[in-house]
């Protein structure tokens, strides 16, 4: 009996890989998918999107994709593209455009449409901010599902395109490339920014409308992370605060170790220690108790 269910499972498990390897294998980044969204952008132009996702990835579909801007004006023929390198789809925003990912046995579908153009509802662009922080890992939304988006977040009264890069961050989670608007040729292009503040912009990353203020956050683990602040001063993103996390080893009973927060203040492109606090994890509380904290 044992032996005739084990052959069961087999049979079945294997099924389920050759399925998976089938889906692997015809989105293998050769296959392209075209995209219009619903919405013009920037008052009046359309964008096409030339996709080419990776079956291996996560979310399911994600890959590169060339996203296309093409002037609507009359007697203009103006346009500019952006690549994305870890664009992604909602299945359901795919399902509604007539893009099946399953069929109705709960399969994959390996018959789509490559010739076609499928038509993505884009109102829900308008929805995402880096400043209300409506982008952060813990906030359960269709909100993080947001391939592209436009929002002037350096203050200069114009608004920056950012383009997310799905699961391709720390954790697993998010990242955004941050493309500032120039004029190329007395045309409208986008640049990406590569300075700081912008040059790493995710998930864990924390904005402060209010005192003008962005927080990038590097995750290394309970007690081994790294914080940097910096603020608009004199319509300037200065670099202002660091803090960092370690571990350290006590003989004591009571605790194996404790997690010291150091905190600095940068001045001239120096760091300054301006605090330091210790705690320690009580797995009987399950909570961090605090030692002190000691100022300079």
């Amino acid at each position: 009996m044992k032996q005739i269910i084990l052959s069961i499972f087999l049979l079945f498990s294997s099924a389920s890989f050759a399925e998976e390897d089938e889906w692997w294998q015809y989105y293998d980044r050769t296959k392209i998918i075209h995209l219009q969204f619903s919405d013009k952008v920037l008052n009046d132009y359309t964008v096409n999107v030339a996709w080419n996702p990776d079956g291996g990835l996560a979310p399911i579909l994600t890959g590169s994709a060339l996203i296309n801007f093409n002037s609507n004006k009359e007697f203009v023929s103006e346009s500019f593209s952006v690549r994305a390198e870890y664009f992604h789809i909602p299945g359901s925003m795919l399902k509604d455009a007539g893009f099946v990912l399953f069929n109705e046995d709960g399969e994959f579908n390996l018959s789509v449409d490559l010739s076609k153009t499928y038509q993505i509802k884009s109102d829900f662009l308008k929805k995402m901010s880096l400043w209300s922080n409506r982008h952060k890992y813990d906030v359960s939304s269709s909100w993080e599902q947001t391939p592209f988006f436009f929002e002037d977040i350096d203050f200069d009264g114009v608004d920056e395109l950012i383009i997310t890069s799905f699961n391709s961050g720390q954790r697993g989670d998010n990242e955004y490339a941050i493309h500032k608007l120039h004029n190329r040729w007395e045309h409208l292009a986008y640049k990406e920014i590569n300075t700081a503040p912008f040059d790493f912009i995710d998930q864990h990353t924390t904005f402060d409308n209010k005192n003008k203020t962005i927080t990038k956050f590097y995750s290394g683990g309970a007690c081994a992370n790294l914080e940097d602040t910096y603020k608009l001063i004199d319509s300037e993103f200065k670099y202002i605060e660091h803090i960092e996390w370690d571990y350290s080893y006590t003989t004591t009973t009571e605790y194996e170790s404790i997690c010291t927060e150091l905190t600095y203040d940068i001045v001239d492109n120096k760091k300054v220690i301006k605090s330091k606090s210790e705690s320690y994890w009580d797995n009987n509380k399950s909570e961090w108790i605090d030692l002190g904290v000691k100022f300079y």
